[in-house]
């Protein structure tokens, strides 16, 4: 596989989807916690988020088994082997974490884009 199809493959396989499942993730905290704007709810949402990324990444691990096969690139080779976590739990837990942080972010960024007077015309 050329390193043309492997970057397609990575942006429509996992990338894409990481960031839409990162955006439904803060849309859904933020449309069910009315007052989400407390960093310990926020706290709470990327635990989930974490949670629930993590379930993203076990549903892809074979594919990326099979596109690992193929790439030679040694930038596309760590861009795989970053999603790829059953090697150790040393990488879940890094997982673990950097989901939690993005999925703050995530729900931050939600809050701020659809705020709460603008959605239920709070004044």
């Amino acid at each position: 596989m050329s390193n043309k199809k492997a970057i397609l493959v990575y942006t429509f396989l996992l990338v894409i989807p990481y960031v839409l499942s990162l955006a439904l993730i803060g849309i859904s905290f933020n449309a069910l916690v009315l007052h989400s704007a407390s960093l310990w709810r926020t706290m709470v949402g990327s635990v989930v988020g974490a949670c629930i990324m993590l379930a993203v990444k076990i549903t892809v691990e074979r594919p990326l088994e099979i596109i690992l096969n193929f790439v030679h690139n040694k930038f596309l080779r760590f861009l795989v082997n970053s999603f790829w976590i059953t090697e150790s739990k040393r990488k879940v837990g890094a997982n673990l974490i950097v989901d939690f942080i993005l999925s703050g972010i995530a729900t931050w960024g939600i809050r701020q884009i659809f705020s709460l007077t603008e959605s239920w015309g709070i004044s």
